[in-house]
Parts: C-alpha cells; sequence; structure tokens
C-alpha cells in the first residue's frame, strides 16, 4: 500500500466518525493557528502550559486555564513582568499565592512546583529576548521559521530548545511549536510510533527517526506534518476534543487495512 492510499484510509476512518465538515475543519485548524498565535504573551502562555504536561502534573499542579489565581500569580502572561525571576521566586509565587499551592504538600522529596518553577524560569528566559515594545511574536516566529527549514534543522532546534528549559524534552517541545502554528512540526508520541514503526516507515521508535519518518511521509503525500500528526493522534485516541467528542479508537483499523493485500 502507498502512503497516499494509507493516508486517504486514515482521512476516511476520522469522516466516517465526524463527517466530512468536522474533518476538513481539522485540517484547515492546524493551518489556522499562526493568527492566533501573534503575540509573545499568547506563545508565552503557550509554553508555560506545556511546561504541564508531563506525569502527575495535571493532578498535582493543574493546568493553568482552569486556575484564575495561577494566571494572575504568573501576572497574565506578561513576560516583562516576569523577566528575571529565578526559580525560587516562581516557587515562592506559585505556592503562596495559588489555591493550590498552598495546600500542597511541599515537604515531599519530588515537589513537583518546586521543578515546574524551574521550567517557568527556564520557558522565560528562553522567551525574554523576543520581546518587543509592540508585543508581536515576529522576531521568535522568524527565528523559528528560519532554522526549521529540513527535518533535521527541524529536530535540533527543538532538542537545542529543549535542553534550555527543564522539565520539556524534545517530544513535548515539538508538540508545543506544532500548537502555535509551526506546521513543520509534529509531535512523535505513542500512535505514531506505533503506526508507523509497525508500517515500516521509520526505521525505529526513536523519538528523532519517527519525527523524520512523519515529515517524509507528509512530504509525499502532499500535507503539513501538523496535519498528519493531528489525522493520526485523532485515529489513535478517538479524542475529537475540540468537538467535545470521544469515539472508538480506530488505529487497530487503519493497521489491518494496511496489511491487507491490495
Amino acid at each position: 500500500m502507498s502512503k497516499k492510499e494509507l493516508w486517504n484510509i486514515a482521512l476516511t476512518l476520522v469522516r466516517d466518525q465526524v463527517g466530512d465538515k468536522k474533518t476538513d475543519g481539522i485540517l484547515s485548524m492546524m493551518l489556522q493557528l499562526t493568527a492566533k498565535y501573534q503575540t509573545l504573551l499568547k506563545i508565552y502562555e503557550r509554553f508555560c502550559i506545556s511546561a504541564q504536561n508531563r506525569w502527575r502534573y495535571p493532578q498535582v499542579i493543574g493546568w493553568i486555564e482552569e486556575q484564575p489565581d495561577m494566571q494572575a500569580a504568573l501576572n497574565h502572561f506578561d513576560i516583562e513582568l516576569n523577566r528575571g525571576w529565578s526559580q525560587e521566586r516562581f516557587y515562592h509565587v506559585l505556592t503562596t499565592n495559588t489555591k493550590r499551592g498552598r495546600t500542597a504538600n511541599l515537604s515531599s522529596s519530588r515537589n513537583l512546583w518546586k521543578q515546574f518553577a524551574g521550567s517557568l524560569a527556564d520557558i522565560t528566559g528562553f522567551l525574554a529576548p523576543y520581546a518587543d515594545s509592540s508585543g508581536s511574536a515576529k522576531r521568535f516566529r522568524q527565528f523559528v521559521t528560519d532554522r526549521a527549514l529540513t527535518k533535521e534543522c527541524a529536530w535540533e532546534l527543538a532538542a537545542e530548545v529543549s535542553n534550555s528549559i527543564r522539565g520539556m524534552g524534545a517530544t513535548l517541545v515539538c508538540d508545543t511549536l506544532k500548537e502555535i502554528g509551526f506546521t513543520q512540526y509534529s509531535k512523535p508520541d505513542l500512535h505514531i510510533k506505533r503506526l508507523f514503526t509497525q508500517l515500516g516507515y521509520s526505521r525505529s521508535d526513536d523519538d528523532r527517526d519517527v519525527f523524520y519518518a512523519l515529515w517524509d511521509f507528509s512530504t509525499e503525500v502532499g500535507v503539513c506534518p501538523s496535519q498528519a500528526d493531528k489525522i493520526f493522534w485523532l485515529i489513535g485516541s478517538g479524542n475529537y476534543y475540540m468537538f467535545k467528542e470521544r469515539h472508538p479508537p480506530q488505529m487497530n483499523n487503519l493497521l489491518e487495512s494496511a496489511a491487507r493485500p491490495r
């Protein structure tokens, strides 16, 4: 089976669950995220939210977007107000000015609040040099665009950013860049790893190999990596969060279809 045939089957599986209009909307959505993230404030906010996407963080710390007191403690993501804050400063602010922070077990040997504060300090330090008086994200967006021209360069950039931010691996950085509108990025998560390794598209389940394989796949079928990522993730998870719908995962059906003689 060709990659184009597999892609058409994948789209059919999604269309069968949510219909043509919603499927087309998903594909369009991934091309329109840039418009939502034209200010550095929004990008800063997204990076901070992404830093919570780690094991046990949602249970212990919760999600920023659901906690107005945490948003206020972080100065509503005004990077100029947070510029220069240390891990200790973020830690103090979070654990004294948020309901969850005040009731946390701060004596734990695995203090997630302290780890999260370190991520926030690093994110602030990473993004602050791209701030200007207009609040525009133009300088940051140009920086990424200029660097992420090939799959190798795109992954190298994600790895560099990862090395600058505690608690954010390269895969999570890729996901963040994807969600703020860089369509050349994808997140090599478990669903995509399973699909691409079983079909032989990726030489291994290593994050970088799968990232490269999805880039090549997308180029061959004529879509952006972010679009392919979203379709395959929806097939694997069944979580159509954008429509507040859940459907049975279809990854087994996709793999079975790919294995049938043609």
